[in-house]
């Protein structure tokens, strides 16, 4: 396949005539299996569509719950470090895993499904790390970004009465910093961005839940509607998603940029809605209610170009869901993770791919090697397109003449011509030696005449 490199400001020329499309993406949904159990919960995926999730195994005499990793398809075991259950709640692009371990003791020593002290853990490929709580072992981590950083939730060594308050937690290669309340006794991380932004529900001295972002040790409080509101995620962008509590006392999604808070509505005639995820392009994943609370009547939506979409009615294809409930998770490719209802009734998790120009590449953490030797491949093009490639070091939505390439101060890779399918590939991408500990962003733009139209990003972590 022919190559050739042209300058980064020729590029931009060509480019500059184009316009962006807006369409609505489809999907692909692929089951992504019961794990040996009976229900199995998806909870996060990264840029590399690696899966991680819970798998709940029901028993006569009750549950035992373990958690997994999907990759390509291939199912593999996360570690319980003989515990009797495990939960998985965050993945990074260097395949670290953050969650539960419980061990099913009391403090007698006896052993009690379910009891506490539940610990927290810290995996990369195998178990390396057990984080510290604040007082006592309790952790629950909810999110770990790419540079290793916890954060979740923890016992307090504050007491309200005889109990103690829970806090939120940033864990930090051995440094702990328990993040206070509003002036309430709760607070608690939900995510935290690859800048340090950290995302957390905290009570404010009515007893309020509030939302507010943490930054170089000190809150900012987001606007709500009066009556309270909660945030689940934030993205490199600082832009923040969760729930806001409306006049009637129902959940309203709601996101939270530079300009104040945005009610994002409710699928058709529902009550209540939660945004759980938004990823560095701004497309936001959740769920919404006809009853209040969700539960079984809750549908999967996905939010893009500032519409809310039901996920049910939005695959290609077939699959063997009966109602996709709820999304928790997105990453950068736009491929979205959740759990529903089978044909058969059965809670299972899925994967549900966007049929749009999108790029693919090598394992999330790569060693560097003299060559390089990186091989990178995309689909979904204009057949016989032509299509360019840019890397850079850091993401920044970097606007040229209308068409955002998604990387601050972007380096031109080289050009590629799609085949009749919308497939291409570009053989080698030369990293040096000094790249080691660095994240390699790449992207892809489809200069077609019918209009410019990036793909998604692909993070590289490249380990010494």
């Amino acid at each position: 396949m022919c190559m050739s490199f042209p300058t980064l400001p020729l590029l931009l020329a060509f480019l500059a005539a184009m316009c962006p499309i807006s369409a609505q993406t489809s999907y692909e949904v692929d089951h992504l299996g019961a794990f040996g159990g009976s229900k199995s919960f998806p909870t996060d995926i990264n840029d590399a569509g690696i899966v991680v999730g819970y798998t709940e195994h029901i028993y006569p005499l009750g549950s035992q719950f373990t958690s997994w990793q999907w990759v390509n398809g291939a199912a593999f075991d996360i570690p319980t470090l003989g515990g009797i259950n495990s939960f998985v709640y965050g993945l990074n692009n260097s395949q670290e895993v953050c969650g539960l371990v419980d061990w099913g003791q009391d403090p007698s020593g006896s052993w009690e499904a379910g009891l506490f002290p539940v610990q927290s853990d810290l995996w990369l490929d195998t178990p390396t790390n057990q984080l510290s709580g604040i007082w006592g072992s309790f952790g629950r981590p909810s999110d770990v970004n790419d540079a290793g950083v916890i954060v979740g939730v923890a016992a307090s060594a504050d007491v309200s009465g005889m109990v103690h308050e829970f806090h939120g937690v940033i864990w930090d290669h051995g440094t702990v910093t328990e993040l206070p309340t509003l002036g309430g006794d709760y607070s608690a991380a939900s995510d935290i961005n690859n800048v340090g932004q950290v995302a957390v529900s905290a009570k404010d001295a009515g007893g309020m839940i509030r939302a507010a972002i943490w930054e170089n040790g000190v809150y900012r409080q987001l606007p709500d509607f009066g009556y309270g509101a909660g945030l689940r995620a934030i993205n490199d962008n600082g832009v923040a998603v969760g729930f806001a509590i409306d006049a009637n006392g129902y959940s309203r999604a709601a996101m939270w940029d530079h300009v104040g808070i945005h009610d994002l509505g409710t699928l058709g005639g529902g009550l209540e809605s939660w945004a759980n995820d938004i990823n560095t392009d701004g497309i936001i994943v959740g769920q919404s209610g006809w009853t209040s609370g969700g539960g079984t009547g809750s549908h999967a939506f996905v939010i893009e170009h500032g519409v809310m979409h039901d996920l049910n009615n939005l695959p290609t294809g077939t699959h063997n869901f009966a109602v996709m409930t709820n999304a928790p998770a997105i990453n950068s490719a736009g491929q979205i993770v959740g759990f529903g209802e089978t044909t058969g009734g059965y809670i299972r998790g899925w994967i549900a791919d966007p049929l749009k120009l999108r790029l693919f590449g090598p394992e999330a953490a790569v060693a560097p090697s003299q060559n390089g030797g990186l091989e990178i491949q995309c689909e979904g093009a204009t057949p016989n397109g032509l299509l360019y490639a840019f890397w850079g070091t850091h993401s920044g939505h970097s606007a040229h003449h209308g068409t955002d390439v998604g990387i601050s101060n972007p380096r031109a890779l080289g050009v590629m011509t799609a085949d009749a399918l919308g497939h291409a590939e570009l053989g080698q991408l030369q990293v040096p030696a000094s790249a080691a500990g660095y994240r390699i962003i790449l992207q892809i733009v489809d200069a077609s005449p019918a209009g410019s139209t990036p793909s998604n990003r692909i993070t590289l972590i490249f380990r010494p």
